[in-house]
Order: C-alpha cells, then sequence, then structure tokens
C-alpha cells in the first residue's frame, strides 16, 4: 500500500520548527479551504513565518479569516503576499489584522496586497489600531487596490490610517 505523505499532516507533528517559508504562488487549486487546512497545521512554536498566495485568485475572506486566528504566538517575523488575491475585501484584512495584537513578540511585518481590488484605507486603520507595540519593522504595499498606497514604517502607517478618517 502505497503512503501519500500531507505537507498538513507533517507540518502538524513538527512541533519543533521555528522558520517556515511556504509559498503556493500562481496554484490556481489554492482557495480558502487550502489556507484553513494550512492554518490546522502552522507549529505552535515559529518565530518567523513567510508565506506567499501570490496570484492564488480563490482565496477569500474565510481563508484569511482561518488562517490569522491560527497565527503561533510566538511569531517574530511575518511576511505574508496576498498580492493578486481578488477576492479578498476589507472584512479579510481587518480580521487579520485585529488577530495581530496577541502577537504580543512580533517584531517585523510584512503584507503585501498588491492588485487586491476591493481594499481600501480601513485596512490601514485596522492594522495601524492592532499593530503590537513589539513590531519595530512594518511595511504594508496596497498598491493597485481602493486605498492604493504603500508603508514602509509604523509611522507611515500611521499617517495612512489617520489621513483617511481625520475629523475635520
Amino acid at each position: 500500500k502505497d503512503t501519500v505523505l500531507s505537507l498538513v499532516d507533517l507540518l502538524r507533528k513538527d512541533k519543533s520548527r521555528k522558520k517556515l517559508d511556504f509559498s503556493v504562488a500562481h496554484f490556481e487549486d489554492v482557495d480558502s479551504n487550502s489556507l484553513s487546512q494550512l492554518a490546522k497545521a502552522l507549529p505552535p512554536n515559529l518565530e518567523d513565518l513567510e508565506l506567499s498566495f501570490e496570484g492564488c485568485d480563490q482565496i477569500g475572506n474565510p481563508g484569511l479569516k482561518a488562517l490569522a486566528r491560527k497565527f503561533p504566538e510566538e511569531l517574530k517575523r511575518m511576511q505574508i503576499n496576498l498580492m493578486g488575491c481578488t477576492e479578498l475585501s476589507d472584512e479579510g484584512i481587518i480580521a487579520l489584522a485585529k488577530e495581530l495584537k496577541r502577537l504580543k513578540k512580533l517584531q517585523s511585518f510584512r503584507l503585501v496586497c498588491y492588485m487586491c481590488p476591493d481594499l481600501t484605507a480601513n485596512c490601514f486603520r485596522a492594522l495601524h489600531e492592532n499593530m503590537p507595540r513589539s513590531v519595530q519593522k512594518c511595511v504594508v504595499q496596497m498598491k493597485g487596490t481602493l486605498a492604493n498606497q504603500d508603508c514602509s514604517s509604523k509611522r507611515e502607517l500611521c499617517n495612512a490610517a489617520g489621513g483617511h478618517h481625520r475629523i475635520l
């Protein structure tokens, strides 16, 4: 009998893994269910997480929410590439942002959302409001969205967040 190794099963069993660099960029079959499965498998002691879902146009808000809920609390560095994930909206990014506040050890955060047409400046506000104080390096890239702006620091993120809902 042939045994098929499942990446999800292998990751789930790898309790000591500290770093995960994983790309499924441009895989047509990757969808929200795929993200939910990956989320369940994230090793609990991860400190460094780099995920690329670039061009995976079937990924939607439910998958991103499921992934964000399972971010390991030990994370120090996170980079997520969602470029071209056209099914995403503010709802998904805001859910991701809300999960950031429990990551007290996070020092570096990068989110790439180029060409996600439905994202608005509300994403900047949610990310700014929930960004852990521990974060020293922060990059949020949202060109090709309704917000159409990049931020290369926490200060720029703060300005992007405040600039879009200032009381006059």
